[in-house]
């Protein structure tokens, strides 16, 4: 193929499409185009629970074996 034919061509479809736009009730000349928005993810805040746990550690709360559950449950109700 030829560029004249080329560009025939694309012409033609460029024409098509404004006429399928029409008929769909998009205006002609503009692309719309519809995106999906995530939204967005909020960051949770960082907590430091060095020194929590250090107290824990000085009054003797980790004296024996204490499963990760006692500790959490320990830290919120004192921190």
């Amino acid at each position: 193929m030829n560029k004249e034919k080329i560009l025939k061509l694309i012409n033609q479809i460029e024409e098509a499409t404004e006429k399928l736009k029409l008929e769909i009730g998009i205006p002609a000349g503009k692309d719309v185009k519809k995106r999906k928005v995530k939204p967005r993810k909020r960051k949770k805040q960082k907590i430091n629970l060095v020194g929590p746990v250090k107290i824990l550690l000085d009054e003797g709360f980790f004296s024996d074996w204490k499963r990760d559950i006692e500790v959490i449950q320990k830290l919120k109700e004192k921190f």
